[in-house]
């Protein structure tokens, strides 16, 4: 390799010239290295640069007085030190990693040994000068270094695999590319697989490997044993060469009982049963790097459950402090506790110089390893949930975490400008003699000399600025991980003392009763507390939780929704770390319990629910981006049954947080509607793409033909609420020559063969594979409950029509309140082809009721209304839907007029819309308009409201339930726009719409029975 760098001449690279070299810590070592440099290049007939002689002497001189082993890294190999200055530091690194990849791994082991022992001395050199020289920032030259270890290591293992393949132990799969299908795994773990490893570092590796690649071999476990202990020697047993990099197998499952190279089966069981927090920290940052790269992935992707929990977990981040307890115990001399430390930063630059000797940039307070810790722990609790929060960087880690809100955004610029910086320290303290340190110098001459190295102003600026970072970034560790217990304004042992008499003081309704209830906690009857840790957490948080508790009008029953709300959670320590991590969600969680029965149920069933009461976030822009991670699993996931549970999980959430922003205000029944409704719109395209693709690999396709979902009810207008039913019609379309499917050869592959289905059939099977996939069972229920009933001729028909058949039916045989249904239809999914088609036969179905005329389109209307007042009579005066004057009444008016009218722009879903184009037409007076859109806004706010409060369930009395919830938060809404209402004439006014509503009906349709 030395000799694709020798020449004569050394043009002086112009980049080196603009470079702000430090000065020399050691000026006559300085002045001795440039000499024996110059001495050398003249003895060679290599000539000096001296058309910039300033320059050079300038570089020559900070690394002669700066570093020792960079100074004889150069004069090792003067004549590629000169190409190096010649080239610069860019060209070389190109021509040092190509030769990497055209070495043979036929080379005996001496020559692969020598080869990459010199390409290590190369790149050191290399991004020592790029890296003092301020020419690349942090990231190139981790990343560079990263890439060396990656390039010999591949070197390493290929000439290891084709050796034993030579011999006989192994068989390998292509022996011209080792590595392909050898089953050897090689894993880069810590700073080597998240591309960020250090001047002089040890590489983190976990070498595995998969017996199945190699069936009976006998020898293989021992084989590889072998390869694995030959890689390390290979990589890091120094010689006249030196080495390439200090090798590290700690990081293996378990291994002080594993030998160096584990199989995947015992890997996969121990991280499945006995992982530790630690271990999915420092999975974040593993990849494949050498060996068999697509096994690598596979394993990663295999145990990718264990590092990404799908719930929030903020229990691990006492787990990480512990980790980062233990760090401070063993390696650190100097522990003070953070008032100390900010005191500390008042003293005198005696004082802190006195602090700093010797003092861990790496492992110290407010050192690297904090930082990476902060990063990690946040990645760990939401990466589960936000799969692009997986970054191994960590200064990508926190920037991705800023941008999704997670970490405050100059925190994040603190924390990114801090790691930067204390690397770089790091790296000049290794750079001095390649040695694996982390510490300062332990003289103030050697601080001295850092501070030089690091280009400081002085030692004053150097130590000044490397003390408040280390501050400030501990300050922001300790905000982090030490939870906020201290919100507990009462002891609990106080409380516990006499715990009836604190419960009287706040004021709780039965005080015994409770008391009773949070006695039961300190015993080992619930499952969530029978750790002392979720128990000690519990005492911590009481008084916050009944204080909150305090402040419901109804305090027994909150308590009991809480003792639920513990009872039904496996993981106590889950739970309630969450409050303890995140004080205001105590307060969030206590007001839904005491404001909602149906919420408090629901939280209840689905205590995952919780997380999202996290979001702070404009609700608007979250539920955009619970769309486009809909999208993004349905290209993900190809199987509809490995779908089905990923949407199921964003359902869940999203329509719980609806439900949550609705009762808090944060959005109205109409914003509440549009956002449920766009969400089951999402879920619907992507498992019809899904259903459909299995489908078509089941059965082929029909040539030309396809598939509309169409939404009616109030998906249809896009007024979903709580508990809504999807009111479902499904029209298919064919050419009359392509009346049944085709199926390709290659649909048959690896399944039973299949006969090709008649149209009608495909589509009717299509459908009810749809259908099942919306309502599949799950532990949080289905994804929707689904309604197909106002298909043509009703529950008796197919659940799917052909185009055809819908069209002659309505010509033939459809009834008023068939159209009336369909004017809320809503086209949601299918080829643009169909919809269009469909659209088309909608409008002329509705257009079709002219036939019947104004007078015998009301008396159909009135009639249904008849009809269902006594087959569906109201259960209450709360039965906003069905009772006198109530919100069908108000559909059908609209619905019912909008059949009559000729003119376009009343066909609209909404009643509102409709209400306004009949005004601007004069078909019914501005008054009128304003009546019903009033009402109906009513009506629907109040529906709507109740369902959050106490379910999809009517009350059967005259009163409600008013113990079950706070009765408050059924007025917040509906004060907005009716100031006049309160809970003591609600039932007034709810009356007096009614009669409204009724008139109008009699006026514009025909009086009821």
């Amino acid at each position: 390799m030395a000799n694709a760098f020798m020449t004569n001449q050394v043009p002086f690279f112009s980049g080196w010239a603009n470079c702000p070299w430090p000065e020399p810590a050691n000026s006559s070592r300085a002045q001795c290295f440039i000499k024996d440099i110059l001495h050398l290049w003249s003895t060679m007939g290599l000539k000096n640069p001296i058309h910039q002689k300033e320059a050079s002497l300038a570089l020559l001189a900070a690394i002669g007085g700066n570093s020792p082993y960079l100074a004889e890294l150069s004069l090792k190999d003067p004549t590629f030190f000169a190409q190096l200055l010649h080239h610069g530091p860019d060209t070389i690194t190109k021509q040092v990693f190509q030769s990497l990849r055209e070495v043979s791994p036929s080379l005996s082991r001496q020559e692969t040994a020598k080869v990459m022992r010199q390409a290590k001395h190369y790149m050191a050199l290399t991004c020592g000068l790029a890296d003092i020289g301020d020419l690349w920032p942090l990231e190139k030259i981790t990343k560079t270094l990263s890439l060396l270890a990656e390039h010999t290591l591949n070197i390493a293992v290929n000439h290891l695999l084709l050796t034993s393949h030579a011999t006989g132990t192994i068989t390998l799969s292509s022996p011209t590319d080792p590595s392909y299908k050898s089953g050897f795994i090689v894993l880069a773990m810590g700073k080597l697989g998240a591309y960020e490893l250090n001047y002089s570092s040890d590489i983190d590796l976990i070498i595995l490997y998969d017996p199945a690649c190699h069936q009976e071999n006998d020898s293989l476990r021992h084989t590889f044993i072998r390869i694995c202990h030959d890689l390390v020697s290979l990589m890091s047993k120094p010689d006249e060469n030196g080495y390439v990099f200090r090798t590290d197998l700690r990081l293996r499952p378990d291994p002080a009982s594993t030998p160096v190279a584990v199989s995947l089966l015992a890997a996969l069981t121990y991280y499945e049963s006995m992982g530790q927090t630690w271990e999915r920290a420092a999975m974040i940052k593993a990849r494949p790097i050498a060996g068999d790269l697509a096994a690598g992935e596979d394993f990663l992707k295999t145990i990718a459950p264990f590092i990404w929990r799908r719930h929030l977990d903020f229990a691990l981040l006492d787990d990480i402090r512990g980790m980062k307890l233990r760090i401070n115990h063993h390696h650190s001399r100097k522990h003070l506790s953070l008032q100390q430390l900010t005191h500390l930063s008042k003293a005198s630059l005696e004082e802190k110089i006195e602090f700093l000797l010797g003092y861990n940039v790496k492992l110290g307070q407010g050192g690297i390893r904090e930082v990476e810790f902060m990063a990690q722990a946040m990645q760990l609790v939401w990466g589960g949930k936000r799969e692009e929060l997986r970054a191994p960087s960590t200064i990508q880690a926190l920037s991705l975490l800023a941008k999704n809100q997670l970490i405050d955004d100059s925190l994040t610029r603190q924390l990114i400008t801090s790691y930067t910086f204390l690397r770089q320290v790091e790296h000049r303290l290794q750079m001095y003699e390649d040695r694996q340190t982390h510490s300062l110098p332990t003289t103030i001459e050697g601080l001295k000399a850092c501070a030089i190295f690091n280009n400081a102003p002085d030692l004053d600026h150097f130590i000044t600025n490397l003390f408040n970072i280390f501050l400030q970034v501990h300050t922001a560790f300790e905000t982090q991980f030490v939870a906020s217990s201290h919100l507990a304004s009462t002891p609990a042992d106080l409380v516990s003392a006499d715990l009836i008499g604190y419960l009287q003081k706040l004021g709780f309704d039965a005080p015994e009763e409770a008391a009773d209830i949070i006695s039961y906690w300190e015993t080992d009857g619930l499952r969530a507390l029978k750790s002392d840790r979720a128990r000690k957490l519990l005492k911590t948080l009481l008084v916050p939780i009944l204080t909150a508790i305090s402040q419901q009008p109804s305090q027994l029953i909150v308590l009991k929704r809480f003792d639920h709300l513990l009872a039904v959670h496996r993981a106590g320590i889950q739970f309630l770390s969450l409050l303890e991590y995140n004080p205001a969600l105590i307060t969030r969680i206590i007001t839904l319990l005491g404001s909602s029965s149906f919420l408090a149920t629901y939280l209840a069933e689905n205590p995952a629910a919780i997380e999202s009461l996290l979001s702070t976030e404009n609700p608007l822009e979250v539920h955009q981006s619970a769309l486009i991670q809909i999208a993004e699993l349905a290209k993900k996931y190809s199987s509809t049954e490995e779908l089905i549970p990923h949407l199921r999980n964003i359902v869940c959430s999203e329509q719980f947080q609806i439900s949550v922003e609705q009762l808090e205000g944060r959005i109205d029944v109409d914003e509440a509607g549009v956002a449920r409704t766009n969400l089951a719109e999402a879920v619907i395209s992507s498992l019809y793409k899904s259903v459909y693709h299995e489908h078509k690999q089941k059965y082929g396709r029909i040539p030309q033909g396809g598939m509309a979902i169409i939404a009616l009810g109030k998906a249809g207008s896009q007024q979903m609420m709580a508990g809504s039913d999807l009111d479902l019609l499904m029209i298919f379309d064919h050419p009359e020559n392509n009346a049944e499917s085709v199926i390709s050869p290659a649909g048959r592959k690896g399944t039973r063969k299949q006969h090709p289905l008649p149209a009608g059939q495909y589509f009717v099977r299509l459908c009810h594979s749809l259908i099942a996939a919306l309502t599949s069972p799950g532990l949080e229920g289905p994804l929707y409950a689904v309604d197909m009933r106002l298909r043509p001729s009703g529950s008796k028909g197919p659940v799917a029509v052909s185009l055809l058949s819908f069209k002659h039916y309505h010509e033939s045989q459809a009834q008023t309140w068939e159209r009336m249904s369909l004017t809320r239809a809503h086209i949601i999914a299918g080829p643009a082809f169909i919809k269009r088609k469909v659209h088309v036969a909608i409008k002329q179905a509705l257009s079709l009721q002219h036939q019947k005329g104004p007078e015998t389109t009301k008396q159909d209307a009135l009639a249904m209304r008849n009809r269902l007042t006594k087959d569906l009579p109201p259960a209450s005066i709360w039965d906003i839907k069905l009772r006198a004057g109530g919100l069908m009444e108000v559909e059908f008016i609209a619905q019912t007029l909008q059949l009559i009218s000729t003119h376009p722009s009343t066909r609209h879903p909404q009643a509102a819309q409709v209400f306004k184009a009949l005004a601007s037409l004069g078909e019914i007076t501005p008054a009128q308009a304003h009546q019903l859109s009033e009402a109906e806004y009513f009506w629907r706010t109040l529906q709507s409201q109740l369902r959050l409060l106490i379910g999809t369930t009517v009350p059967k009395t005259p009163l409600l339930p008013l113990s079950t919830f706070n009765g408050k938060i059924l007025l917040e809404d509906l004060y907005k726009k009716f100031p006049h209402a309160t809970l003591e004439n609600l039932p007034d006014i709810m009356a007096s719409y009614a009669k409204t509503v009724r008139i109008l009906f009699s006026e514009l349709i025909g009086k009821p029975d």
